[in-house]
């Protein structure tokens, strides 16, 4: 029997901003990096065993339209391949473990979504839910948990700007035996953001830059994996998505970059701590 579980309303949420002093007292700052985005560019890039995979560019969020902007990820490491139908449409194929699919567009208003293992009839998912979506949002979808326990989980994007020079972080933690996910910088001891499991963290505001990262499992000493080189642009909202499982060290990310609304763009005026100077 399918589990059918009714949405969950997730506002968004202010970020918190952590100046350059701050943040280089507690973590390093790799090499830095100010090239400024395009307002219509989103980029994703899916982490695969053979390296980043990027998708093509979409149109930019939070233009007043009536549709909502999705993207799904597979996030059950137990799980096949699966099919995604979205109100008894075939929509997505043949999508792997760890892997995301390119946003795509729904109508705002509420959709049912079913889950079947590639090629199976629909008729008998996996797992099932109805989603609500707003317009203009931006919405991460994923299957979560493992496999006997498997769940369909939204995280709307916050995508509000932040001030010129930088970028929003955040983590979500998608690993179903991690009680707490956390991402701080190689060499820092305080973490940046984390969030329990099926959750999502707050996004914090950095200067534009590339950080070494690490993702950190307290309560699973040695569960540690790094992420490299990973670029926060002026303008965009970078999300860490951590997934796999902590106990037996098989924790993947999957890292998606979002353009950020630019229809008022926040100056920097240089004063306050929501105003980080360029490194």
């Amino acid at each position: 029997m399918a589990a059918v579980h009714n949405d969950r309303d997730g506002s968004s949420r202010r970020c918190r901003s952590v100046t350059k002093e701050t943040l280089m007292k507690r973590l390093r700052l790799a090499t830095a990096s100010t090239r400024a985005l395009g307002p219509l560019l989103a980029l994703l890039v899916a982490l695969s065993g053979a390296g980043w995979v990027t998708a093509a560019p979409v149109g930019a969020q939070g233009e007043e339209n009536d549709d909502a902007s999705i993207y799904l990820l597979h996030c059950t490491p137990d799980a096949p391949t699966i099919d995604v139908y979205v109100d008894g449409d075939r929509t997505i194929r043949n999508l792997a473990y760890g892997r995301a699919t390119e946003i795509f567009k729904l109508d705002a208003g509420e959709h049912r979504l079913a889950v079947t293992e590639t090629g199976s009839d629909p008729s008998q998912p996996i797992v099932e839910r109805v989603v609500r979506v707003e317009a203009g949002k931006t919405y991460a979808i994923a299957t979560v948990g493992l496999l006997a326990e498997i769940e369909i989980q939204t995280w709307p994007l916050d995508l509000q700007p932040v001030v010129d020079g930088s970028g929003t972080l955040s983590v979500v933690n998608a690993s179903p035996d991690a009680e707490t996910v956390n991402i701080a910088l190689a060499d820092g001891d305080d973490p940046l953001a984390g969030a329990g499991f099926p959750e999502a963290s707050d996004p914090i505001t950095i200067p534009a830059g590339t950080y070494n990262l690490e993702v950190r499992v307290p309560q699973v000493p040695g569960a540690v994996e790094g992420v490299s080189s990973v670029p926060v642009r002026e303008g965009t909202a970078t999300t860490i998505y951590v997934l796999g499982l902590a106990e037996t060290s098989t924790l993947e990310v999957i890292r998606l970059t979002q353009t950020l609304n630019l229809a008022a763009n926040v100056p920097n005026t240089g004063t306050g701590s929501a105003a980080p100077p360029r490194p």
